[in-house]
């Protein structure tokens, strides 16, 4: 993306399998969080995070993040990595887990 630019990410969440996958829909007190991290940075320290919740989810479920011009104006240009976190709570634990959905990706700011 380009450095101070606007932009938008959809996220779908399914869990299930491939052949049938099962649509994830955040619910009250359910987050998805997204951080951008240099290499070798932890999660904790990222230097750009944000939490969805079930008010950014669209008609269809999906999840939709906006990254504000002010979000990454002062980034400096370069590799960085994205990873996608989920807050959910598991019917068979009965308690709220955390999971990464989305590992480590490269994320390149211009």
């Amino acid at each position: 993306m380009n450095r101070g630019d606007d932009i938008d990410f959809i996220f779908r969440i399914e869990s299930g399998t491939p052949l049938k996958p099962v649509k994830c829909l955040l619910e009250e007190g359910e987050a998805l969080y997204f951080g951008v991290m240099q290499p070798n940075q932890q999660w904790e320290n990222a230097i750009l995070r944000k939490k969805l919740t079930n008010e950014d989810m669209d008609e269809d479920g999906n999840i939709k993040l906006h990254l504000f011009s002010k979000d990454t104006e002062n980034i400096i240009p370069g590799t960085y990595y994205y990873m996608v976190k989920i807050y959910i709570y598991d019917d068979i634990l009965q308690d709220y887990v955390v999971n990464t959905i989305v590992d480590k990706t490269k994320f390149i700011i211009w």
